[in-house]
């Protein structure tokens, strides 16, 4: 849900950025302003979501493989007899708060990344 809200972010500055190219009387401070705004809003936006994608991955683990689980000898000594994949973490309540807050925090990054972008265009 998140990442969708930074690509809303891009599509917005886009849209603003667009109307303005338009306009035949832009100067070119007028374009490296309108340059830094599109930058400084898809670097927010981009390093907000290698931080939630990174603590996403880090909390809770890599996206399960395709592939069928492998086989191997188990204390049973069977070697037909698959692995049992594990069952996810559980997570306490303090985890799981922290988790929120950090995704808050990224997300409020790229919201200053985009404030900071607006500020740049006008």
């Amino acid at each position: 849900f998140q990442s969708g809200v930074l690509a809303i972010y891009g599509l917005i500055i886009t849209y603003l950025l667009s109307s303005k190219v338009n306009d035949n009387d832009l100067t070119e401070i007028d374009g490296y302003r309108n340059l830094a705004s599109g930058l400084v809003s898809g670097t927010a936006s981009l390093c907000s979501g290698v931080g939630i994608g990174l603590l996403t991955q880090v909390q809770c683990g890599p996206f399960p493989s395709p592939l069928p689980p492998p086989t191997s000898t188990n204390n049973s000594g069977d070697p037909s007899e698959p692995l049992l994949e594990s069952s996810p973490p559980a997570y306490s309540r303090e985890k799981y708060v922290t988790l929120v807050l950090v995704l808050i925090f990224l997300e409020a990054a790229a919201f200053y990344g985009f404030v900071v972008a607006l500020c740049a265009m006008s």
